[in-house]
């Protein structure tokens, strides 16, 4: 990467069967400060599963899911970007062994990234310490759509976090934030908040705690004139008898 200065003719570079943890993503953070990133301004990068893979495509998209990366690595891997002044649209680091400290790291990135609209984070440990200073930067974010928090040990009190992007956020379609352990109060935020929003259109939240508490936000979800592509509770303590 860091003699790639023009376009290539090839259909991307793989390297196979590395181990992809914090080192390896401050030696590609290296790799891409030294890019020309105006003569190759449409890159993708792949680590899914520990593949690597560089093409062309109309997109940026960095995908570092099932990694080892950590919070570290992804110090060094958005820094890189932000000093490239990249035009990253999707971050994917599902499964990638991040915790609290991510959310400071992600937080600082969409401060200056304006054009992310996907982030992809599931699987990981972010829990409410991480996720406060993620919604804060996200309740401002003017292009984000598509937010997965899922599965990220939030538990009680981060409901209102996530109810008050979705009460502000104008971009926002899609958000999964199941596997958390919400309570039936985050459940009266998380619902409320899906309530007001005007762009809402999936919302994946099964799997959560939200019981008779959350009741009332659900039934005024479900009476308004809006289209749902996707509305997913399961197991959310709606079954035990009484019908929204």
């Amino acid at each position: 990467l860091t003699h790639t200065h023009t376009h290539s003719t090839s259909d991307g570079i793989w390297m196979g069967s590395l181990g992809c943890n914090a080192d390896c993503m401050r030696a590609l953070a290296n790799a891409l400060n030294g890019c020309d990133i105006h003569a190759t301004p449409l890159l993708m990068l792949n680590l899914v599963d520990l593949r690597f893979r560089v093409e062309y495509v109309p997109l940026l998209q960095i995908d570092v899911s099932v990694s080892d990366i950590r919070d570290e690595g992804l110090h060094h891997l958005l820094g890189a970007l932000l000093c490239m002044k990249a035009e990253l649209l999707v971050l994917k680091a599902g499964k990638s062994n991040l915790t609290c400290k991510s959310g400071d790291i992600l937080a600082k990135f969409l401060d200056e990234c304006k054009d992310l609209e996907e982030l992809w984070i599931g699987g990981n440990k972010l829990g409410v310490k991480g996720l406060k200073p993620l919604c804060k930067a996200l309740r401002n974010h003017p292009n984000i759509s598509v937010l997965d928090v899922s599965a990220n040990s939030i538990g009680n009190s981060g409901g209102e976090e996530l109810g008050a992007v979705l009460t502000t956020s104008k971009s926002m379609t899609e958000i999964d934030c199941s596997w958390n352990d919400f309570s039936g109060e985050d459940g009266q935020y998380l619902l409320g908040g899906l309530a007001l929003s005007s762009s809402i259109q999936m919302f994946r939240g099964c799997w959560n705690r939200f019981g008779k508490m959350a009741m009332p936000e659900l039934k005024e979800i479900l009476a308004r004139p809006q289209i749902w592509y996707e509305l997913d509770l399961r197991n959310c303590g709606f079954d035990d008898g009484e019908s929204a």
